[in-house]
């Protein structure tokens, strides 16, 4: 029997309004997925919070671990955060990693200051028709997506007219997406089986427009609601889309599940119809 381990391992680490948001990201090469032993976060040099010791619920590794910052920012404060993960590396147990980050004041004020642009639309200078609505933006924020940014680096007719007519698809799917290129932003999504449509209607648009940030907020969403009935599903959205982070993680869930997720529709229909995949399952099963 081979022994199985960690291939890489690395933080990932975000920041959003007033909180700090932390996960593992590996290659899942792995029999027990590598967890948080603790997470130091210090103000100015000055230990701020020191979490998940002695804890009996572990975060998992793709679970995102909030740490939310204090409301008395000052301009100079510099938040320096430490993490000690444990992973099964052969010989090496615990892997200690460190990373900083530095939160002040003028982030919160830039969000403010988008906010504003994105609801009272000041100076706006394209208009964007999708269906039967329009909606007025600035090139400098769309300039977010590579496919916007190429209509106004070029002579081209968008760019001429100030004008977008966008075909095939649905106002209220691009009104999502633009608020997130704005504000970072898909706070209006609750997972429900109802949402799963918008959930990959989004994905395909953020997919088009190639706003990788979105796909990987969309991702974290889903994590959260990886079921029995809905992992086959969400696995090859994951594979159609290019996401990785979210491939992995449900390839995890399913081979813990495997016995339950074999059962159903929508496993025999991969089956038939995604057979690539279902070749790179299977050998993740078996390794």
């Amino acid at each position: 029997m081979s022994v199985k381990y960690v291939a890489a391992c690395q933080i990932g680490m975000r920041w959003d309004k007033q909180k700090a948001l932390f996960r593992i990201i590996c290659e899942l090469e792995v029999i027990n997925p590598p967890v948080f032993r603790k997470i130091v976060i210090k103000r100015n040099s000055l230990v701020l919070t020191d979490t998940f010791i002695n804890s009996e619920e572990i975060p998992e590794y793709f679970k995102w671990s909030v740490c939310y910052l204090p409301n008395d920012l000052k301009e100079d404060d510099a938040f320096e955060v430490h993490f000690t993960i444990e992973h099964n590396v052969p010989v090496v147990k615990r892997n200690t990693m460190n990373s900083f980050v530095d939160i002040t004041p003028t982030k919160l004020e830039l969000y403010e200051r988008l906010k504003m642009m994105y609801y009272a639309k000041p100076c706006t200078d394209i208009k964007i028709i999708v269906g039967d609505k329009e909606f007025l933006a600035h090139k400098s924020i769309l300039f977010r997506s590579p496919v916007f940014a190429a209509m106004f680096s070029h002579k081209m007719l968008e760019n001429n007219e100030n004008r977008i007519d966008i075909k095939d698809v649905d106002p209220n799917v691009f009104e999502i997406l633009l608020k997130f290129l704005y504000l970072g932003e898909v706070d209006e999504i609750q997972m429900t089986e109802s949402t799963n449509n918008l959930i990959f209607d989004l994905m395909e648009v953020a997919n088009i427009y190639q706003i990788e940030d979105l796909k990987i907020k969309l991702a974290d969403i889903i994590e959260k609601y990886i079921n029995i009935s809905n992992a086959i599903d969400y696995l090859i959205l994951a594979d159609k889309y290019n996401v990785p982070s979210l491939k992995n993680v449900i390839m995890l869930f399913i081979k813990t599940n495997i016995k339950n997720i074999k059962e159903t529709k929508s496993f025999k229909d991969m089956m038939q119809k995604h057979q690539g995949l279902m070749a790179e399952m299977l050998c993740y099963l078996i390794n």
